[in-house]
């Protein structure tokens, strides 16, 4: 980490605005049950305790400006509600994706507790679902037979980054949409949920077919352009080799 510190600290010696922890993985799809304990902590390693390592080691370099904003890249996965509405019908990967869904319920408290610790020294820190996203990994519903995602990436880009810019001290520690609606009215749940309540054609009511993705998918990590002159942006790394050193 010292090596990525050095190199922000030469790209941008006055210090960082905005740091988003973006980097995620997500497990081959199997039952629940059936989840390697490997994969469970590689999973968690990567999405929980990546994001808070790199917050820890660029807090230095965000104490220099006076934005000091944290945003925790969240999903649709961390809600139980989704998971498992009031009717019984489980949402696509509600019970295929233990390790991703239980990681992002788990960045959204250490979002809100991060945010408690923080709040003395200026900091917004927030949790923000990105939608449900035509990308690799958001397709991965059209796996299980329940359609693509209903999201391109600038549409959801877009709202993500109007929330951002107007982000105040009064939201720290909240769980925010990317478009700005409270997390109840998100037009993606609702689609989520409504598509898991239909089988699959050739299968029985609360079964899914048995295909597992040829690999997990990770994400890519880039330091990126500013959106802004004055909004600097940093993504954080998410490779798990690259966390051993950390921990």
């Amino acid at each position: 980490m010292s090596q990525h510190q050095e190199q922000i600290n030469l790209a941008h010696p006055r210090g960082i605005d905005l740091l988003l922890n973006n980097a995620g993985m997500q497990e081959p799809i199997t039952r629940a049950s059936e989840t390697a304990g490997s994969e469970y902590v590689h999973v968690l390693t990567t999405n929980v305790v990546g994001p808070y390592l790199t917050t820890k080691h660029l807090l230095p370099s965000l104490m220099k400006k006076k934005t000091r904003v944290i945003v925790n890249t969240s999903s649709l996965y961390d809600s139980v509600n989704a998971t498992l509405n009031d009717n019984g019908h489980h949402s696509p990967t509600g019970s295929v994706l233990l390790a991703s869904n239980t990681s992002k319920a788990a960045v959204n408290m250490q979002s809100a507790v991060l945010a408690n610790d923080l709040k003395q020294d200026g900091f917004i820190v927030i949790s923000l679902d990105t939608g449900w996203v035509r990308t690799e990994m958001g397709n991965t519903t059209e796996e299980l037979g329940h359609g693509c995602a209903p999201l391109d990436v600038l549409t959801s880009v877009a709202g993500q980054q109007k929330v951002i810019m107007a982000l105040t001290q009064k939201q720290t520690g909240k769980y925010l949409n990317w478009d700005g609606k409270a997390p109840k009215e998100h037009p993606s749940s609702h689609a989520f949920v409504t598509a898991s309540a239909a089988p699959q054609a050739g299968t029985k009511a609360g079964t899914r077919p048995a295909r597992p993705l040829k690999r997990p998918f990770a994400a890519r990590t880039l330091l990126t352009p500013h959106w802004s002159a004055r909004h600097l942006v940093w993504q954080a790394f998410g490779k798990h080799d690259a966390l051993h050193s950390l921990l």
